[in-house]
């Protein structure tokens, strides 16, 4: 009871998991949008047309290159770095959350086959609270009320999951909110730092940094970090915690609550930058009427 579940455990429910994740890939890749100036599906006008509307709303609708020039002033934004970093605590318990609901379901007393199965449907909830969620920013214009709550929701999950005294079923249910609250956070915080930049290539750096501080994240959320030769922690999720796993959800909750306080934070920056260029009707990284995305 409480052991770690890994793919030798079940190799059928895995394999076919990786194949349906495969082929979804495959699908993106072939119907993936390219940027306007190079979409072939537009044709010559409707070319035009979209980077036109781009350069009026945002002073970018072409592509530039990038030389380490540009590379060291975009690197020196530093709200860049702390998107990066807010992005980073979201990752860590998507990673987490990714490898040891199984694990955690057995802890709570189900066999290890159901465990896996079970392990599927809040990924699936997830995915109708990303639809709908991204609608209605993208329809609000707003961003951060969306990471908010995401992030509250996952807190709320993890707390759920776990409270040892509340019986398995709702502590399943803390499952979803863990796993919808995350998962659903990472587009939405990609997107909020992806429309608060101007420049294809600022953009492109900016997403260098997410990609990275992402990467690090699955690293501590997974796998070998200082803890382990400070405290001895291999993982977040060790077995030996079993079945409340204490140290993991403290861990995954501290990063979603300073995922929480980092995202208000640059939010008031960004606010107080808005409210500086409407009152001296100054440009906001070199474009005049653009505002950052709240």
């Amino acid at each position: 009871m409480g052991k770690t579940i890994s793919f030798a455990t079940h190799p059928q429910i895995f394999i076919l998991e990786g194949v349906i994740t495969i082929v979804i890939g495959l699908v993106g890749f072939i119907f993936l949008v390219d940027f306007p100036d190079k979409a072939k599906f537009l044709k010559p006008h409707e070319r035009e047309h979209t980077i036109n509307r781009l350069n009026i709303e945002r002073g970018d609708g072409e592509t530039h290159g990038l030389s380490w020039h540009l590379l060291r002033h975009h690197l020196s934004d530093w709200t860049m770095w702390w998107i990066s970093l807010v992005y980073l605590c979201n990752v860590g318990p998507i990673y987490s959350l990714s490898y040891f609901v199984p694990s955690i379901l057995n802890g709570m007393g189900y066999s290890p086959s159901d465990s896996i199965i079970m392990s599927a449907p809040p990924y699936i909830a997830a995915l109708g609270l990303l639809w709908s969620g991204s609608w209605a920013a993208d329809k609000l214009r707003k961003r951060v009320w969306l990471i908010i709550f995401q992030a509250l929701m996952c807190i709320t999950g993890l707390a759920m999951v776990q409270a040892r005294n509340l019986s398995a079923s709702v502590r399943f249910t803390g499952t979803f909110f863990a796993v919808m609250g995350a998962q659903c956070n990472t587009p939405a915080i990609i997107t909020f730092q992806q429309n608060n930049v101007v420049g294809s290539s600022k953009r492109n750096v900016a997403s260098a940094l997410n990609i990275g501080s992402g990467a690090l994240g699955g690293i501590i959320g997974r796998s070998y970090t200082l803890l382990r030769f400070i405290l001895n922690y291999s993982t977040i999720f060790r077995a030996a915690d079993a079945p409340g796993y204490k140290p993991g959800m403290m861990a995954t909750i501290g990063m979603q609550a300073f995922l929480l306080v980092g995202t208000l934070f640059i939010t008031f920056i960004f606010w107080m930058r808005n409210r500086a260029a409407d009152r001296n009707n100054t440009p906001i990284q070199g474009v005049l009427g653009w505002r950052y995305t709240l």
